[in-house]
């Protein structure tokens, strides 16, 4: 097999398993339809990611890659980060159930996912050097603000409870997130210089 179709193979393994993870988590996940779905026979699935545990950490890395190439972090704009990370749940769904699965199912992140860890490592640096420069309000933790940043991103994503709101929709979700996470980050020089 080339190189060109090893590659390829191993895309349409981990595009089938973001879909099998997402709709029914790592404990529900079965190998048989992923390889169906990708077009290969589950030796093939083997050889490349070890079991589906090892299958689901490959998944989980490449949603992380894909976020952070698709939605740069930005200290300075949190706010921003924040619209952009909202817009990326939209356009990919089964992102945030994938994620959520592996968090109901009590899997630890720095386990199966060192890029994601070592991306929120980078992000909370990120946000300590701006409050140090005043960009971003001091009186809460780095890691505080990122939570709070990342948790907010997802209101409104479909699946959600709030996604059914009556009346609202996604860019009523985008505008309150922007809103609020200026709220959270603005220092108070920035928060007087918006209300003037």
């Amino acid at each position: 097999m080339s190189i060109r179709n090893a590659d390829a193979t191993r895309q349409r393994i981990l595009d089938a398993a973001r879909h099998e993870f997402a709709r029914y988590g790592v404990a529900g996940a079965r190998v048989n339809r992923i390889a169906e779905a990708a077009e290969c026979n589950k030796q093939l699935l083997y050889a490349y990611y070890g079991d589906k545990n090892g299958l689901y950490a490959a998944t989980r890395e490449e949603v992380t890659r894909q976020t952070a190439s698709g939605v740069p972090f930005d200290a300075d704009d949190l706010p921003g980060y924040a619209g952009r990370l909202f817009d990326h749940h939209q356009r990919h769904p089964e992102n945030l159930r994938l994620i959520s699965w592996a968090q109901l199912e009590g899997l630890s992140t720095e386990t199966i996912s060192p890029a994601g860890s070592e991306s929120v490592y980078q992000k909370i640096a990120a946000i300590r050097a701006a409050q140090e420069r005043g960009a971003v309000r001091a009186d809460r933790s780095p890691e505080e603000i990122l939570a709070l940043v990342l948790k907010l991103s997802a209101l409104g994503s479909p699946g959600s409870p709030e996604s059914t709101y009556p009346g609202k929709t996604p860019a009523d979700f985008r505008r309150l997130v922007v809103s609020a996470v200026h709220e959270l980050v603005a220092t108070a020089q920035n928060r007087q210089s918006t209300v003037t």
